[in-house]
């Protein structure tokens, strides 16, 4: 399934109700309502990934446990922290399909409830904690909630004028 393209450069799923700026030279896939970004010149992976919890505490708890599906088992190796604006980030350890991999977690609250998740992960051997952090940044910086007037967009109007 594509992503939904709002304007020029950005991308989001009107039905969970976000929208965002890939960063540049990064190739965005979509499975479901979540994106993955991937670029040939970073050996990492970008997620975002939209999450329904009613408050932080919430999604704290879930964070604290992990990110485990299949192939992948991700356990916190640092700390929770909020975040100014009251985010969560969380860095991860673990392994991805087998090999050993580092991830840094970032989570963001749309005002009705729920939001989203960005993840910024790679193998170990890969992994430079700045470089993904500021990745997973740049993208909850970037994220728009469904109702929120695009930047640069007058409200009631498309990008096209109509």
């Amino acid at each position: 399934m594509d992503p939904e393209v709002i304007g020029p450069d950005e991308l989001g799923d009107i039905a969970a109700g976000f929208f965002f700026r890939p960063p540049p030279r990064f190739a965005v896939f979509r499975e479901g309502a979540r994106f993955a970004l991937s670029s040939a010149e970073d050996p990492g992976v970008l997620l975002v990934v939209p999450h329904d919890a009613r408050d932080a505490d919430a999604l704290a708890t879930q964070l604290l446990e992990g990110w485990l599906e299949e192939g992948v088992e991700l356990r916190p190796a640092a700390g929770l922290t909020r975040e100014e604006g009251g985010g969560l980030r969380i860095e991860l350890s673990g392994t991805l399909h087998g090999t050993a991999a580092r991830a840094v977690a970032r989570a963001a609250f749309a005002p009705r409830g729920g939001g989203a998740l960005v993840l910024a992960l790679a193998a170990q051997e890969h992994w430079e904690p700045r470089r993904y952090d500021a990745y997973a940044v740049m993208l909850v910086r970037s994220l728009r909630w469904a109702g929120q007037p695009s930047p640069g967009v007058e409200p009631g109007r498309t990008r096209q004028g109509e």
